[in-house]
């Protein structure tokens, strides 16, 4: 039986690169969040010469969480890196979290940052 969902969170995600790789990171990231989404609401700002910001609005819940994965493994294909950033992560976690990104597993890292609101920062 599927649990009732507490809340939707706020997934952010900060792109540094050039505009036309931007398009196709945002593409990306469009079609990997609606495999975890029928209800999504992307808003998509250019904050300077090369530079974006991507939100989407997903619910969090457990059996989205494979498709959390794989986003992040194209993010990563991409030439994208994962840290924990976030006002709701104490300093201290989020230089844990720092550390040990290239060394959890992107499933385990994920179960962690999944908890909180977080961006996925290259």
């Amino acid at each position: 039986m599927k649990m009732e969902k507490a809340g939707r969170k706020s997934l952010g995600v900060m792109v540094r690169q050039p505009p036309s790789s931007f398009l196709k990171i945002e593409e990306a990231l469009r079609l990997a969040v609606a495999a975890a989404s029928k209800d999504v609401r992307t808003e998509v700002v250019f904050c300077g010469p090369g530079a974006g910001v991507l939100r989407s609005s997903v619910p969090m819940d457990e059996g989205e969480a494979f498709d959390l994965e794989n986003m992040l493994e194209m993010l990563r294909q991409l030439g994208g890196s994962v840290l924990g950033e976030s006002e709701g992560i104490p300093e201290a976690e989020r230089g844990a979290l720092r550390s040990e990104a290239q060394l959890v597993p992107s499933a385990e890292l994920l179960r962690r940052l999944a908890e909180r609101d977080f961006n996925i920062v290259f």
